[in-house]
């Protein structure tokens, strides 16, 4: 289901909350105030995403903030966005220490799983969201990530996202060397390569291939840039960048607006959807003597 998870829906709205209050010159007790409400600790809360915003705290605060005929949007978007639910949530770990130490996991798949659009650039092998289980198992051995039994265990839930009736838009420019690259051997590799091309037949998918004679990219790693729902009124989207210990969001509108034109200056370099298709079906079906 297409829409924004509770966490992000609560980030976007304790920014907006925020905004508003300090146009008014309100401070968060004043504020309040105004809402009916004993104390600020609420509204800190609120505008922290530490607390989950409700119906209630959206007819309360938006009126006290001179914006009452945004309350019924506002309301169905917090609704809504209860009823999407957090899928990996039972996957998660139920000691609170430990899901401390996956706060920012749980933020990126809260915004990946609220993008309606995905642009990602890979430089050195197949993306999460396109590996078959053979190929991610031995990328996992390899690069031993922290939490790599969780990883394992959310792979099949995040590649979901780009299925179903509403799937997110998925547009991939690969790298030569990450397609080809001999990843867990000549089988696992020519059957990844027979996964990609299927997915780059679906409709929201798109992998563009790019060749060596392009030259030098205009980026020195991979990168994702997430667009959010429009219902987040001017919600600048988030980019990502993994490493070795896990994602690093970028959530300044300049900086996601960087990472966006990085893309698209990486993506005119590449090949045609067309051209790349035919080129991964064929390194496919090269025969296993000659596949490297």
């Amino acid at each position: 289901m297409l829409g924004a998870t509770p966490l992000v829906t609560t980030k976007w709205m304790g920014e907006h909350i925020s905004t508003l209050r300090e146009e008014r010159g309100y401070t968060r007790e004043q504020l309040a105030e105004r809402a009916g409400w004993s104390g600020k600790s609420l509204v800190g809360h609120l505008e922290a995403a530490v607390r989950q915003f409700n119906p209630d705290h959206v007819a309360a605060l938006l009126p006290a903030l001179g914006r009452a005929e945004h309350v019924a949007r506002y309301q169905k978007l917090v609704t809504d966005a209860a009823g999407k639910g957090e899928w990996w949530r039972g996957l998660l770990p139920r000691d609170k220490a430990e899901r401390r130490k996956l706060r920012e996991l749980e933020l990126f798949l809260s915004y990946e799983s609220s993008a309606t659009r995905i642009r990602l650039y890979e430089p050195y092998a197949v993306p999460d969201l396109l590996q078959t289980p053979a190929y991610a198992e031995h990328v996992l051995r390899v690069t031993r990530p922290p939490h790599a039994e969780l990883r394992r265990a959310l792979l099949p839930g995040r590649q979901a996202l780009l299925c179903g009736a509403e799937p997110t838009e998925l547009h991939v420019v690969l790298d030569e060397t990450a397609v080809r690259r001999r990843v867990g051997g000549k089988p696992v590799l020519r059957a990844q390569l027979r996964h990609l091309a299927a997915r780059a037949a679906q409709g929201n998918v798109t992998v563009r291939v790019l060749p060596p004679a392009a030259g030098l990219p205009s980026a020195e790693g991979n990168f994702s840039v997430l667009d959010m729902p429009a219902e987040l009124d001017g919600h600048p989207g988030v980019a990502y960048v993994r490493t070795p210990r896990g994602w690093v969001c970028h959530e300044r509108a300049d900086e996601v607006a960087d990472f966006g034109a990085r893309w698209e200056r990486i993506a005119a370099q590449a090949l045609p959807a067309e051209r790349s298709a035919e080129l991964i079906t064929g390194w496919a079906g090269e025969p296993q003597g000659d596949a490297r």
